[in-house]
């Protein structure tokens, strides 16, 4: 069974998924099909019986979701396409203050009446779905639409970074992804954090905290002066911050110690390098 959205309702799709690959398919019609759209719409669907429903609460909201099928005797304008199917939605906001809203949306199937129950078509619909919200996060809070990285394996390296960035995301109760990546993007070390990785610096063995570096950059290329100061959360008060500070370094030379960018953090014992 392979479920597609509007995308892939087109003919030459459907006969290769039956013809050459033995599957059975349902996919959604939408205006990109304009005459099978119109020939779905135009069915009698009041005479047609409700033949699945299920009513759920959740996102704030009561849901009540129809399903019809029928066959239709002079045939559905789609290669191999067997029942035409209408999805109905109504939602009640839970707090009563706005007005219900009706969503209808359609079908086509190849598998006859007696190959699948009801339940089991709106379960496949019903899966769909929770694909389509997968790839609304990519489209709309990563604007995978709008990337311009086309060039070999680059799309697919991109979409495997972004599938793993909601994977790591998701679990950490976050409003929504959204507001997960703006709450990483104030403070780079968060992201440390949510990994399970500490972002604090070894102190040489003189107890816990960081170090953090007050200062600016001097005129000579990778050379900071200023102060060192123990800090128990990453505090940057000028534009540099530094690793890890040096053992025996007096508090007034920094000299050898190469400055980082203010969104980087210490994680090894050791000289520093730029990055």
């Amino acid at each position: 069974m392979v479920t597609a959205d509007a995308l892939h309702a087109q003919r030459e799709h459907a006969t290769f998924l039956v013809t050459q690959k033995s599957a059975h398919y349902i996919l959604t019609v939408k205006n990109n099909q304009p005459s099978l759209y119109a020939q779905l719409k135009a069915l009698p669907w009041r005479q047609v019986p409700i033949a699945w429903d299920a009513r759920n609460k959740g996102h704030g909201r009561a849901e009540w979701r129809t399903l019809k099928l029928t066959a239709v005797a002079a045939g559905i304008a789609f290669p191999h396409a067997a029942q035409a199917i209408q999805i109905r939605r109504r939602r009640k906001p839970l707090s009563g203050t706005k007005k219900c809203s009706t969503g209808t949306s359609y079908a086509v199937t190849s598998l006859a009446a007696h190959q699948a129950t009801p339940a089991q078509v709106a379960g496949w619909i019903r899966g769909h779905w929770g694909i389509e919200a997968l790839h609304h996060i990519r489209d709309v809070t990563f604007g995978e639409d709008a990337s311009q990285i086309r060039t070999g394996t680059g799309p697919q390296v991109m979409a495997a970074l972004r599938n793993l960035g909601i994977a790591i995301l998701k679990p950490g109760g976050y409003p929504s992804i959204a507001a997960a990546c703006r709450y990483h993007a104030r403070d780079a070390t968060r992201v440390l954090a949510t990994l399970g990785i500490s972002p604090a610096c070894p102190d040489q063995g003189r107890g816990p905290g960081r170090l953090a570096f007050t200062g600016s950059r001097s005129p000579g290329p990778g050379v900071a002066s200023g102060r060192w100061g123990r800090s128990s959360a990453p505090v940057i008060q000028g534009p540099w911050r530094v690793r890890c500070a040096p053992p025996t370094a007096p508090q007034s030379r920094t000299s050898g110690w190469e400055p980082v960018l203010r969104s980087s953090c210490c994680m090894e014992r050791g000289s520093c390098r730029g990055i």
